[in-house]
């Protein structure tokens, strides 16, 4: 690049990043050939060695060397490149470049030089080997390291000073050896392989037993911080391809190296990837030792916990401050998949705005290889992935189209039809020339995705000049939202757009139709702070009686005045927020314009006054950003280094007890309930401190949250005395109604109906946990014949879904005990018994009392009416996510499992896992296996899938299973219940890492 930039007469940039690099670079190219042209003169590129060209593999952000070469030449440019024909071009030159063209390549002749001087270096290599002492030692050193050691690590091993090494490698040894950024490798590859064949194994062995003492010796100091490069990133590669896996064990179970590691590199990817390869090797055994495995997975999620606070917020961000290597190995740390793939398309972005487009392609290959890793869409977290995936190949203008339209056509198959992602699939297929297939989409849509999809379509149209097609539009989302509500969708595009005065008509429109609701004049406040009109804003706020949606309107306005700089009246406005939730948002926004103002340490300040969560971390991440764009970048770096250091240090303290809880748990579900129970042994000594009420009742929901998840494991021991005085302790009963529910579960099937009684009584204080706890009551009463009782119960449940569950259920009782005529009169009541509720558990109430309804017709024998109580609940299904489970599970317990399949195939899947549970637990072991997707392989099994049939499949089949679930990036403690089946040691040492201070006592398995 120097030379380019002085032929023309150009100084380099003084802050060229490897984000602008390539670049600059590409854009030299063009001008030295023009000027070269316009002087009659011809620029000539020349690249000898291309087979040596190893860039691409020497670290994830590294790219060949011939990557960099121009695919179009200016000024009558020639650019001559020479190399073997083997191996072929790196994989990052892209389709469509001269390099790819078979009519360019010319075979040369056998050079008579180029014989003399490899005969030369042949002849060499035989003296060294025939020479022995020091000159022996550094060849098979350098052989068996395969590169990677520097002089001092080279006079270490052999005893010699590092002034001898490098004169017998720079002078008598001179054609054997190169030098490469300070470490010593052998000339050629060919070189390498003639080595290895004339040491021989034994003599390789030798020698690798030295590398071998060396390193233990080094980890016997913990790995302090003057380890020698090589043992951290070479080593570990030589074990590899001597496949030495039980060193590679070691290594990869080193929890002192993998602090070295991360101290060295900045990021765990290095770490993480040496546990992921040595897993895979051991994978590659038959039959593989999951005892092992295991061992790997904990330490990976010892790593991950560390990594929790890694946000796309953070790898964007050193990916701006030109850290792009650093960015994308935090991005391959990040714990949650669908969060990891936000991460790589983030840090894309910034490397599309760089121009670095060879690397934005291989980034969103990782990227759409992380989505194909479970095969399935489990939540809408993966759509939102998916969906971050699309718009960076949409935005990358990348010529393969059809990686982009595979992906949009896989999200629109998958999502419901309610899902604002359609919008983004919507905007994908206009923006590439194919509106028919758009508005037919947007037009298919729940209502205010479609509200949402069409504003969309009509921003679109306006950009590329269809006026009149976009007015229309306009015009059809105005009349069709105005009356209803989905005004708050179609605004919020409009907003995007920035076309603040039409979403300010279409609310004033909705005012008129709808004036008492209190969120229209909110939305106002919102559209209006966004346009930066902060004086109608206040008027607007003023106007809103409703006192909660007032805090969250004044809130707007505090935010917006934090990121005008205004930072001290934004606080004055948030002291006189009353409502707690609406207060921490103006926290956050002024965090963040402290940092942006570089006030770093008040920022800081203020973050840990407010508890410092990731959202805070992100603020002031986001703030230091502001800071480098308007020049302060050094302290920037410094202040978001600190930020990620901090985040890595703080692991929550329940941590520990949510770990041992669902691990019990686990071990359980396996038929090892003694384990469990020595697990969960005292498990209230991990808990935090029950915190102090506060008026956001954020720690407060927090802790019940905690203690509801280990009451209900503990339950599920039958320790029930112990979970109730564990959830009392809780400060809002209701937000323990599903631990009270599994309680109250165990008291009826223990027929314990006075402490039943007695629960519903004390608890019921709580108007909706009485609720939900008398219809749990009469669900399970009535599934065991107590009809009177479940009645009792029953009549006195006020939420309409609950109630028409519970009464469904006894109407089943009352079919299966003969009592028919008496059961329909009660169904024909619940027909239309049930009123619209908009609670927050209302679809999932409403999908469980049809599905009670269902069971009660057909235990009656009337399939008409069953088959039309299931036609009943396809709309609600078919427009929520994660549903159909408890109607899936009820078809096939009923004998219906053609039903139960084709209803998963219209939901695209969902309910796939629920639907081979059912069918395992029915004994249809083969159809359960088909529908998991094992005909296609092992790896193409949803883990919960996998861990349900894993005890009921071919052992091998399901020790096949089992080592899938260990290699992918899922918990361990999700696969531990289908391990523990498998292998019985795993179950003792789980029990010891968990509970150290305990020796581990359980060696048989209980049964009880």
């Amino acid at each position: 690049m120097e030379q380019l930039a002085e032929l023309v007469g150009e100084d380099l940039p003084v802050h060229l990043t490897e984000a602008t690099r390539e670049a600059h670079l590409l854009h030299l190219y063009g001008v030295a050939a023009r000027a070269c042209a316009d002087r009659g003169q011809r620029l000539v590129l020349l690249l000898d060695g291309l087979d040596e060209d190893r860039g691409v593999t020497t670290d994830t952000e590294a790219h060949s060397i011939v990557g960099l070469l121009p695919a179009l030449l200016d000024g009558g440019m020639r650019v001559l490149v020479a190399g073997r024909l083997n191996p072929p071009l790196p994989g990052d030159v892209p389709e469509g470049h001269p390099l790819r063209d078979p009519a360019i390549v010319r075979t040369l002749s056998l050079s008579p030089y180029a014989q003399v001087v490899r005969t030369e270096a042949e002849r060499e290599l035989k003296r060294l080997v025939e020479a022995g002492g020091l000159e022996y030692d550094l060849l098979a050193l350098v052989t068996v390291a395969s590169g990677g050691l520097t002089a001092e690590d080279l006079a270490t091993l052999t005893g010699a000073v590092p002034y001898r090494v490098r004169d017998v490698l720079r002078t008598r040894a001179g054609r054997t050896f190169g030098l490469r950024v300070n470490v010593y490798l052998l000339g050629h590859e060919e070189l390498q392989s003639q080595a290895e064949e004339m040491l021989g194994a034994a003599e390789l062995d030798r020698y690798r037993r030295r590398l071998h003492d060396w390193a233990e010796d080094w980890q016997a100091r913990n790995w302090p911080e003057e380890t020698p490069a090589f043992l951290l990133r070479g080593y570990f590669r030589v074990l590899r391809a001597s496949h030495d896996v039980q060193r590679l064990f070691v290594l990869a179970l080193d929890e002192a190296r993998h602090d070295r590691l991360l101290a060295a590199t900045g990021s765990d990817a290095a770490a993480l990837s040496e546990i992921r390869e040595t897993k895979e090797l051991l994978a590659a055994a038959a039959p593989a030792d999951l005892l092992m495995l295991m061992q790997l997975a904990v330490q990976r999620a010892r790593l991950s916990e560390r990594n929790q606070g890694v946000s796309v917020t953070l790898c964007r961000a050193w990916a701006e401050l030109g850290e792009t290597e650093k960015a994308l190995a935090l991005a391959r740390t990040v714990p949650a998949s669908h969060l990891r793939v936000e991460a790589l398309v983030a840090v894309a972005d910034v490397l599309r705005a760089g121009g670095r487009h060879r690397k934005v392609r291989e980034v969103l290959t990782d990227a759409e290889n992380e989505l194909d890793r479970t095969g399935r869409v489990h939540t809408p977290y993966d759509v939102a992935a998916m969906v971050a995936v699309l718009k960076g190949l949409a935005e990358s203008g990348l010529d393969d189209r059809g990686r982009a339209d595979r992906l949009a056509e896989r999200i629109g198959r998958v999502v419901s039809l309610d899902a604002k992602e359609l919008v983004d699939v919507v905007a994908y297929w206009e923006s590439t020339g194919r509106p028919e297939k758009a508005e037919r989409l947007a037009r298919e849509a729940g209502p205010a995705t479609r509200c949402a999809a069409l504003t969309r379509l009509a921003v679109i149209r306006t950009g590329s000049g269809e006026l009149s097609s976009a007015e229309a539009l306009h015009e059809e989302v105005h009349r069709s939202s105005v009356g209803d509500r989905t005004t708050p969708a179609a605004v919020r595009e409009m907003v995007r757009a920035g076309e603040f005065a039409r979403a300010e008509v279409l609310i004033e429109a909705a005012i008129g139709e709808r004036p008492e609701d209190p969120d229209l004049r909110e939305l106002m406040v919102t559209v209006l702070v966004r346009a930066g009109d902060l004086e109608r804003a206040e008027e607007w706020a003023e106007r809103i009686d409703d006192r909660l949606v007032r805090c969250f309107a004044e809130a707007t306005l505090a935010c917006a005045l934090a990121r005008s700089g205004r930072i001290a009246e934004a606080r004055t406005r948030a002291a006189a927020i009353p409502e707690e939730y609406a207060r921490a948002e103006v926290t956050t926004a002024v965090i963040e314009a402290l940092a942006a103002a570089g006030r770093f340490e008040e920022a800081q300040i203020a973050a840990s006054r407010a508890g410092r969560s990731r959202t805070h971390d992100d603020a002031l991440v986001r703030g230091a950003l502001a800071q480098a764009r308007s020049g302060n970048s050094r302290a920037a770096r410094v202040f978001v280094a600190g930020i990620e250091a901090a985040a890595r240090d703080r692991i929550p303290p329940s941590r520990r007890a949510w770990e041992l809880a669902e691990a019990a748990e686990e071990l359980r579900a396996a038929g090892w309930s003694s384990a469990a129970r020595k697990i969960l042994e005292d498990v209230e000594k991990f808990l935090p401190p029950r915190p102090e009420a506060s008026d956001s009742g954020q720690e407060e929901y927090a802790y019940d949250s905690l203690i509801a998840w280990i009451a209900e494991r503990i339950a599920g021991l039958e320790e029930l005395d112990r979970a109730e005085a564990l959830l009392y302790t809780a400060f809002e009963p209701y937000h323990c109604s599903g631990a009270w529910s599994v309680v109250l579960r165990a008291r009826v099937l223990a027929a314990e109906y006075e402490r039943v009684d007695a629960l519903i009584s004390e608890l019921g204080d709580d108007e909706e946990l009485g609720d939900v706890l008398r219809a749990e009551a009469a669900l399970q009463l009535a599934e065991i014949g107590q009809i009177a009782r479940a009645s009792k119960f029953a009549e006195a449940v006020q939420g309409p879904w609950r109630r028409a569950a519970a009464l469904a259920a006894i109407a089943e009782g009352m079919a299966v005990a003969g009592e028919g005529a008496a059961a329909r009169r009660l169904l024909d009541g619940l027909r239309d018994a049930a009123t619209h509720d908009e609670s927050s558990h209302s679809h999932w109430e409403e999908v469980l009392a049809i599905t009670h309804r269902y069971r009660a017709w057909r235990a009656l024998g009337d399939d008409f009416s069953a088959l039309e109580t299931i036609e009943t609940a396809r709309s609600t299904l078919m427009g929520t996510f994660g549903l159909a489970g408890q109607l899936v599970q009820a078809l096939v317990e009923t004998g219906w499992s053609d039903f139960a399949e084709n209803l998963v195939d219209e939901l695209a899947g969902r309910g796939t896992d629920t639907l081979v549970e059912a069918l395992v637990a029915a004994g249809d072991y083969d159809r359960a296996a088909k529908r998991a997707g094992l005909g296609a392989g092992s790896g193409r099994v949803s883990p919960s899938a996998a861990t349900t049939l894993v005890p009921v499949v071919d052992p091998a089949l399901g020790r096949e299973l089992a080592v899938q679930l260990l290699l992918g990036e899922g918990s361990w403690l999700g696969a531990l219940s289908a391990v523990a089946h498998l292998e019985p040691r795993v179950v003792p040492w789980i029990v010891e890492t968990l509970r150290p201070s305990t020796a581990a006592r359980t060696s048989a398995r209980s049964e009880s």
